[in-house]
């Protein structure tokens, strides 16, 4: 089974994402894929359960390279744990089986 796991912002909130992603590959016949920010990446380069890490720019030409890499995976989860628009965006237009968008807004400012 295929998991994306989209997490785009701050390095603290992407170590706690870490044990999600503990949690779900210790079934080892899941997969799972990170997108995140050029700062999350050290961390995830760290984590040996992680499969792939796409880096996300910011610009549109990466945004949509990394949509039609998403879409030719052809996920069966995808979640997006980042308060953005462009990662709410990047999970919508999947081709994942099932999209999630959690996001937490104790500290982002509510529009």
């Amino acid at each position: 089974m295929k998991i994306c796991i989209v997490k785009t912002d701050r390095m603290g909130d992407m170590i706690l994402t870490l044990p999600v992603i503990n949690a779900i590959t210790r079934d080892k016949t899941y997969k799972v894929d990170i997108v995140s920010s050029e700062k999350n990446y050290k961390i995830c380069r760290q984590f040996k359960d992680i499969s792939k890490t796409y880096i996300y720019k910011s610009g549109l030409s990466n945004f949509v390279k990394i949509l039609i890499t998403l879409r030719k995976e052809k996920y069966d989860f995808i979640y997006n744990f980042s308060p953005y628009w462009s990662s709410f965006i990047l999970c919508s237009l999947s081709n994942s089986t099932s999209k999630s968008t959690i996001i937490h807004l104790s500290r982002n400012k509510k529009i």
